[in-house]
């Protein structure tokens, strides 16, 4: 089987040839004639020729493959960065599911030491500072603050409230009696 990046089997960048299956013994030695046996040397200057140029195969193939995940990554990448005092979280370093993603936080940028590596500060029971990059810290986004109106006793009616249309709940709520609501609809006749 080859790898990806170099096109080459593991087997044959480790001992300079694929491995010979017996279809493949059989087929050297009955349809391909022999034409002399190689002498141990010969066949070490060849095995050393072959892995140099496995190796410089390799080594392209592997720089080729770079520089294609490089130019991919970076089409895609999300170019972010934090101000000194912004709200982050980070992730969890103990969960409960391997696979799930769990945050801690919010912390504070601290400092940043370059344009990938920042200090966070947590706030959690331990003080700690701790140095992040940037690719595993995620911008901490507020929810809302939401607030319950109550009005108790008997409402004012006034033009700007009633264009303000703020939904609350009533003092007095609905009391529903389901035996005339059964009554009402008939639905003892058709049990």
């Amino acid at each position: 089987m080859t790898h990806e990046s170099t096109s080459f089997s593991h087997t044959e960048l480790v001992h300079g040839i694929n491995l010979r299956t017996p279809e493949v013994l059989l087929c050297e030695h009955w349809v391909i004639p022999q034409e002399s046996e190689y002498s141990v040397n010969e066949y070490l200057l060849e095995l050393i020729n072959r892995m140099r140029q496995c190796q410089d195969l390799d080594v392209e193939m592997m720089t080729e493959a770079q520089v294609k995940r490089k130019v991919w990554y970076e089409e895609n990448a999300v170019r972010r960065k934090f101000q000194v005092g912004d709200q982050v979280l980070a992730p969890a370093s103990t969960k409960p599911n391997k696979l799930e993603v769990q945050w801690t936080g919010p912390g504070v940028i601290d400092s940043q030491l370059s344009d990938t590596n920042y200090i966070v500060k947590t706030t959690n029971k331990y003080d700690t500072t701790q140095i992040y990059l940037i690719n595993l810290l995620k911008q901490y986004q507020q929810s809302p603050e939401s607030i319950n109106l109550l009005f108790s006793g008997k409402h004012r009616s006034l033009e700007s409230e009633s264009k303000l249309e703020i939904p609350y709940p009533t003092s007095d709520p609905n009391i529903y009696n389901f035996e005339e609501i059964i009554i009402d609809s008939a639905l003892n006749e058709g049990l």
